[in-house]
């Protein structure tokens, strides 16, 4: 509020906003729907854990909702721009700017009155610039109610960028612009599960001759599928932890970063003093306030462990965490 004075929030349906400004000539509407049916919805269900005054609104269907939402502001005084995402071709009216997203998909920016778009722009534009093409693997992602258990069998595999940006994209729903200069997917009982990015600049090139963290790797980042009761980023992180992670991909010339190094450091820019997602697994090193916050850095020396015990000690602390939380849960009802 302070950074954007004047800017106002009201949780809103779209369909009722609309409604509100579509007859407004001083008013520019920019939408950006969800791709998909009950996208956000899913994404923040709590299952009943966290419950608010919440507005009533229609979820967004983008077969039908973009192009009734179009039909709805054909002639209205308010200019519409909103993004859609299709096959090449497949847009709902003349687009004004196109974008590569990934094979055969294309994100259009559309207008209720494109002419007018043109008069500023000259014409329908496309990003000079072709994104990365994003490879998946061609297997199916762990199910949200999947059961990890001291027997499942985990597997940590190298791959290249194209692949690892796919599941971040995926999956890791902030800003992580700085790629892993090596990176393993991680697979349980053959189902993708999460992801892990290594960084040997601070060993190759460190920011400082002296700096202490001139022998430790940089954990990049460490993230989980989403799951419905576990704590899957967990399991990615612990796994990064260990040596036995590490050498699954840093081969040759690399494997020389990580003989000389102690362990791995990873910096955190957050609006609070702790990140409770490491609390137990790495040591917070170091806190600074920041413009937006802290910046912290959060170190751990190697574990010199197997998989297996990883994912052993995993569901030993996941069931202990699970059984304080139904205890406190419980408490909290009696009260």
């Amino acid at each position: 509020m302070g950074r954007l004075a004047g800017l106002e929030y009201r949780p809103l349906d779209i369909w009722t906003h609309l409604a509100e400004i579509a007859d407004d000539p001083t008013v520019v509407v920019n939408a950006n729907p969800p791709t998909f049916l009950k996208g956000f919805e899913r994404f923040f269900d709590t299952k009943g854990r966290l419950t608010w005054d919440e507005p009533e609104y229609q979820p967004w269907d983008p077969v039908p909702d973009t192009a009734r939402m179009h039909e709805y502001m054909k002639g209205k005084a308010a200019l519409l721009l909103y993004l859609q995402q299709k096959a090449p071709g497949e847009w709902t009216d003349t687009p004004v700017f196109g974008r590569h997203l990934s094979p055969g998909q294309v994100v259009y920016l559309n207008s209720n009155r494109p002419e007018e778009v043109f008069e500023i722009t000259g014409g329908p534009k496309i990003a000079s610039k072709v994104g990365a093409d994003l490879n998946p693997l061609d297997r199916q992602t762990l199910p949200w109610t999947y059961e990890i258990t001291p027997d499942s069998r985990v597997e940590l595999l190298p791959v290249k960028s194209s692949v690892m940006d796919y599941y971040r994209g995926l999956w890791v729903h902030r800003l992580v612009a700085t790629p892993g200069s090596y990176n393993l997917l991680v697979l349980v009982d053959g189902y993708v599960a999460g992801g892990i990015g290594y960084g040997a600049e601070s060993i190759i090139r460190p920011y400082k001759a002296d700096s202490k963290w001139a022998e430790h790797l940089i954990l990049r980042f460490a993230f989980g599928a989403p799951h419905d009761s576990l704590r899957t980023t967990r399991l990615a992180t612990m796994l990064a932890l260990t040596r036995t992670a590490a050498k699954r991909t840093l081969t040759g010339q690399a494997a020389v970063y990580l003989e000389v190094s102690k362990g791995c450091v990873t910096v955190e820019y957050t609006r609070h003093p702790e990140v409770k997602g490491l609390r137990g697994l790495m040591k917070l090193a170091s806190k600074d306030e920041h413009p937006d916050g802290f910046k912290l850095i959060y170190a751990a020396e190697w574990n010199d462990v197997q998989l297996s015990d990883v994912v052993a000690e995993f569901c030993r602390k996941e069931a202990k965490w699970q059984a304080s939380r139904t205890a406190a849960a419980a408490v909290s009802t009696a009260e």
